[in-house]
């Protein structure tokens, strides 16, 4: 597998830790980007959890790149957004990339459209997005949202 995608509006870094069967070479997960570094912010798990067009919702980057970097992966970036992170596998790296792979170097901060609050941009352009559901398998979130509002089962 070449790349994962993780975009479920909360429990991302859950099912981020819950993942043992595959090593993608690059990792794609949101965070919230309202906590800066060295903020380590980890969103409780609820599987009952749907994102209602807040800002809360998510962990922060420090939280993601602690559980990525047990796995084997660094911080290669950010979205100007301040919602998405990149992950290389870490035995991909060579010098392709810009170190030091640290939340401090790549943070990004959240980008609210024209500065008004995320609620008010949802509301104003047709409520809260679509909502993925976290399956659980073995009393660990096993689901990620394939972008359809369906949820695909990660292989165990």
């Amino acid at each position: 597998m070449d790349l994962l995608s993780i975009d479920i509006d909360g429990n991302d870094i859950h099912v981020l830790d819950a993942i043992d069967v595959i090593r993608p070479r690059v990792v794609v997960i949101e965070y919230n980007g309202k906590f800066p570094p060295p903020m380590n912010v980890v969103q409780r798990y609820n599987p009952e959890h749907r994102w209602k067009g807040t800002d809360y919702g998510g962990s922060s980057l420090l939280a993601i790149t602690k559980i990525a970097g047990r796995k084997g992966y660094s911080l290669v970036g950010c979205g100007i957004a301040g919602v998405n992170a990149f992950f290389v596998r870490d035995d991909l790296l060579g010098d392709k990339f810009q170190a030091p792979f640290t939340p401090e170097n790549h943070y990004q901060p959240l980008v609210i459209s024209s500065g008004r609050p995320l609620s008010l941009v949802m509301s104003q352009t047709g409520g809260p997005m679509r909502r993925c559901r976290t399956k659980i398998i073995s009393g660990k979130p096993r689901a990620c949202c394939n972008g359809h509002n369906r949820v695909s089962r990660i292989p165990q």
